[in-house]
């Protein structure tokens, strides 16, 4: 018998920023979206987290259903387990890394909440900076308490926008081997924008190349990669 899916997409978004998505993950699975600028690969991760509203479509998340057009179903942003990563990073000024996590951890108590957060921190090398705000932060610091803070939410599924796109080699290693952990674990599925195509390929399971707001092509990396008509899409040459 074939497992339930972890995340199932299947929605038609048209306006200005159109995209149109059917996708399946199981469990612990990284799909990494590329393809040219304004293809709708942040578009496609907003409609996920709530924060975009598709015209037509269903998406079911961890057992629950988020969104279902035709029976008039529209679970809030915030009420979604998401955990999001993008590229502004969007800490808040006045509290500190440590407190950034904290905020995401509402429902554990309190000590338990901190021990969690302090792993996290230790796991993506940010021990030692638990005090400092983010202006403090060098931009890979503050990505990496953006990862943590997405983590700390215990999410149903995590949405990354190019988080690797401002860390140096060091940090980048232990990005990809948190997020390997999370795979081998059986953990959320995972959604990843990257224009880093030897990323793609060294981490996602399947790779899916978007064009116009929609998906062109999805499967293995290599055999994706391999295709005539994507690689004109990304040219590739």
């Amino acid at each position: 018998m074939t497992a339930e899916p972890a995340l199932s997409l299947s929605f038609r978004r048209g306006g200005p920023a159109q995209v149109a998505a059917d996708l399946d993950l199981a469990p612990g699975e990284i799909l990494a979206l590329t393809g040219p600028s304004g293809a709708g690969k942040t578009t496609l991760l907003r409609v996920v987290a709530g924060l975009i509203r598709p015209g037509e479509g269903r998406i079911a998340c961890g057992g629950e259903i988020w969104l279902d057009t035709a029976a008039g179903i529209f679970i809030p942003p915030f009420r979604r387990r998401t955990g999001l990563v993008f590229q502004a990073y969007a800490l808040l000024p006045h509290m500190t890394a440590l407190q950034n996590i904290l905020m995401a951890m509402g429902d554990l108590p309190r000590e338990q909440g901190r021990e969690e957060a302090h792993r996290l921190m230790a796991a993506l090398d940010l021990s030692g900076l638990e005090n400092r705000k983010p202006a403090n932060l060098s931009g890979g610091q503050q990505q990496r308490v953006a990862m943590a803070r997405a983590l700390a939410r215990r999410p149903s599924v995590l949405l990354l926008d190019e988080p690797l796109s401002a860390v140096d080699r060091r940090t980048r290693r232990r990005v990809r081997d948190q997020l390997a952990a999370l795979r081998e674990a059986g953990g959320p599925p995972i959604l990843l924008v990257t224009h880093d195509l030897e990323e793609a390929a060294g981490l996602a399971d399947r790779l899916a190349v978007m064009e116009a707001g929609r998906i062109l092509r999805c499967g293995p990396p290599a055999e994706v990669l391999a295709d005539p008509q994507v690689a004109g899409v990304l040219d590739l040459g």
